[in-house]
C-alpha cells in the first residue's frame, strides 16, 4: 500500500473496500486501524460471497466493524495530540527551569517553579492557585 494514500478521502476508502469485497486489498503498510478493518471486512465479505452468510448480518458486521475502526482512529488521535501537548509541556517547563537557574529574586524563582509544576502535572489552575498564595503571603509581610 502506498504510505501516502488518504484514508480520510471517501473515495480512496469506497475503493479499498470494494477491494475488501473482491479480497483484492493490500493492508501491509496501513495503520493499525484500517489494517484491522479491511482485513475483517474482507473476512465478512468473503463469508458472504462463499460460505453463505446472510447480507443483512454482513451488514450488521460491515456497520460494527466500521464504527470499531472510527472509534479507533479517534482514541489514536486523541492519543497523539496528548502526547503533542505533553512533549510541549516538557520542553516548556525545560525553558522554565532555565529561566529559574538564571532568576535572583525569590519571587520570580516561586513564580516560574508554579508554572513548571502546573506544566507537568496538568492542572491549568495549580498556577493561579498559588499566585493568590504567594501574593497573600507577600501583603502579609512574609
Amino acid at each position: 500500500m502506498n504510505m501516502k494514500m488518504n484514508l480520510s478521502d471517501p473515495d480512496t476508502f469506497a475503493r479499498l473496500e470494494r477491494q475488501a469485497f473482491h479480497g483484492t486489498v493490500d493492508v501491509s503498510g496501513m495503520p493499525p486501524a484500517a489494517y484491522k478493518y479491511f482485513s475483517e471486512l474482507a473476512a465478512v465479505y468473503r463469508a458472504y460471497r462463499f460460505e453463505g452468510l446472510p447480507k443483512e448480518e454482513a451488514v450488521r458486521h460491515k456497520d460494527k466493524l466500521l464504527k470499531d475502526y472510527h472509534a479507533s482512529v479517534q482514541e489514536s488521535r486523541r492519543i497523539r495530540e496528548m502526547y503533542a501537548a505533553y512533549q510541549d509541556a516538557i520542553r516548556r517547563a525545560g525553558t522554565l527551569t532555565s529561566e529559574i537557574e538564571k532568576s535572583h529574586s525569590v519571587d520570580e524563582i516561586a513564580d516560574k517553579a508554579c508554572m513548571v509544576i502546573a506544566l507537568l502535572i496538568g492542572d491549568s489552575s495549580f498556577y493561579a492557585r498559588q499566585c493568590r498564595k504567594l501574593k497573600e503571603a507577600q501583603s502579609c509581610g512574609v
